[in-house]
């Protein structure tokens, strides 16, 4: 079985039978989309998943209005906020050649809604965690990918 005590990478590989809409880092879930055969039988197997976003332009506070659903502590098999936190941190965790710009945003999640979802975001030189930055700010996708544990990456 995969776990993730012992770290992670950030893989930009895809994942068959999935896409995601990586417009902007709202609810991941609801950017899932299983394409699996017609003919596929069973149930549709657990990936981990994550997107990266980059805020740019002008915050308008006060301006979005709606329901919120907040990161989770932990999304199972050793992946929880801290240590997705402590690890970005510590070590480059993703596949490409990619600094870190103030306000970028991570999302993990498994490729199932049940289980909840971690976010980080990047401010003043460090990864938090933190829910959304709720805001009219423009976002551009910079990465997508699986999240690997780090002896298979």
């Amino acid at each position: 079985m995969c776990d993730f005590y012992g770290g992670f990478k950030l893989c930009t590989c895809d994942v068959q039978g999935i896409e995601l809409d990586t417009r902007a880092p709202s609810h991941p879930w609801m950017r899932i989309k299983h394409n699996q055969p017609a003919d596929f039988v069973g149930p549709q197997p657990l990936h981990y998943l994550w997107m990266l976003h980059h805020a740019h332009g002008e915050d308008v506070e006060g301006t979005t209005m709606g329901r919120a659903i907040l990161p989770s502590r932990s999304v199972g098999r050793g992946l929880d906020a801290d240590w997705l936190c402590y690890l970005l941190n510590q070590q480059h965790c993703f596949d490409f050649d990619y600094q870190p710009q103030q306000q970028d945003t991570l999302t993990l999640f498994p490729s199932y809604q049940s289980l909840g979802y971690l976010s980080a975001v990047y401010l003043d030189g460090r990864w938090c965690d933190y829910a959304y930055i709720f805001s009219d700010m423009d976002f551009q996708a910079v990465g997508h990918g699986l999240v690997l544990p780090e002896h298979t990456a």
